[in-house]
């Protein structure tokens, strides 16, 4: 179904929820190792990639000197080869494997791949680290795109460009990928912090559907973190809320009226992601955050799940709460803990011990 590719494509795009913010292409800034031969069929290697990502890109034409052209020529063949921006996308990141980004840099010049463009290299390879990620998810979502050129697509504004897709495909179902749509407009709206327009955030996020609820995860970790650091503006958090509260209630409902429709892994790693948001939200102990621990209490009471995820799902409730002081509510859960089995050991574990250590517990790892 639609919310089957959907929620696929968002679990490949992001197979754990992390504080970090970029998650994209992680260019490497490691300098090559080895003897100087592995060195030089490194860069050799990392040229021929960036001749494909800047395919066609400031008057280089990298398909123009390849063995295709000759093949099709053998076989008759009148259809020109073409390089798709998910091609582009994993070839930069293969590059950024093989070489340092200084290397990267030094080839770009080198070869003048982005001579159309005033930018220096590093600025253009940086942009385009991100650029060809965007246009590769527009591209495998079926959409169009403005430009064929990665530079032009690189350098555009994105908070105007999420704009116009919202126009475009913001009320239909996107070809059964709405919610990663959404999560392509949420990503480009806050990237650039001195670039955000709040009120299409919000709107954004008040569109979002529960029946996408991996990509509506992501989206809300991503706007949850900029919130916690104090970037995003204080008239989104009913926003924020509104839609942590529906997908909340959402998965909470799901797992208790259908236990074992999903693994004991993924139910997990989703409530793991509800809790590190719910945290991200909360800066300080509240009711949002005391009521989403007391229900993952009141599924191990009730015995609806399987029982070694009983002992996971107490885990998850005393680690988020031992990063509060002490207060009634919060005794009040942990009251609730200790009378489930194994309850006591995982109270002493994160609470007493960690309060004899004088060390804060660690917070859940996202």
């Amino acid at each position: 179904t639609g919310d089957d590719k959907e929620n696929d494509g968002a679990s490949k795009r992001l197979p754990r929820i992390s504080s970090k913010f970029d998650r994209m292409v992680g260019l490497s800034r490691l300098p090559s190792k080895g003897a100087p031969a592995d060195v030089d069929n490194a860069i050799i290697h990392a040229r021929e990639l960036l001749r494909i990502v800047f395919a066609k890109s400031g008057g280089t034409d990298w398909l123009r000197n390849r063995d295709s052209n000759k093949k099709m020529a053998d076989t008759g063949s009148s259809r020109k080869p073409t390089v798709t921006f998910s091609t582009r996308h994993r070839a930069l990141r293969v590059a950024a494997l093989l070489c340092s980004q200084t290397t990267l840099v030094k080839i770009i010049r080198e070869d003048k791949l982005c001579s159309g463009t005033s930018l220096d290299p590093e600025s253009v390879l940086m942009r385009c680290a991100y650029g060809s990620f965007v246009a590769k998810e527009i591209e495998e979502m079926g959409l169009t795109l403005p430009h064929s050129d990665l530079v032009q697509l690189s350098t555009m504004h994105l908070p105007s460009y999420a704009r116009s897709l919202w126009r475009h495909h913001g009320f239909s179902e996107c070809k059964g990928f709405r919610g990663r749509l959404f999560q392509l407009l949420i990503e480009m709206s806050i990237r650039q912090v001195s670039k955000i327009e709040f009120s299409f955030v919000s709107t954004v996020l008040s569109e979002m559907k529960v029946d996408t609820p991996r990509a509506m995860l992501a989206s809300l970790n991503l706007v949850s973190v900029k919130y916690c650091e104090g970037v995003l503006d204080s008239s989104l958090k009913d926003n924020i809320r509104s839609a942590l509260q529906k997908v909340t209630k959402a998965i909470m409902d799901k797992l208790t009226i259908e236990p074992s429709s999903t693994s004991h892994l993924e139910v997990l790693r989703t409530l793991s992601q509800l809790s590190h948001i719910h945290k991200n939200m909360a800066v300080e102990e509240n009711d949002e955050l005391n009521h989403f621990f007391l229900r993952l209490v009141e599924i191990v009471e009730k015995d609806v799940v399987d029982s070694r995820l009983n002992g996971d799902l107490l885990n998850l409730v005393v680690e988020g709460l031992s990063a509060f002081e002490a207060s009634e509510a919060r005794d009040s859960i942990l009251g609730r803990v200790s009378k489930c089995e194994g309850g006591q050991q995982v109270i002493h574990r994160h609470i007493v011990q960690g309060d004899q250590n004088h060390v804060p517990p660690p917070l859940l790892a996202s």
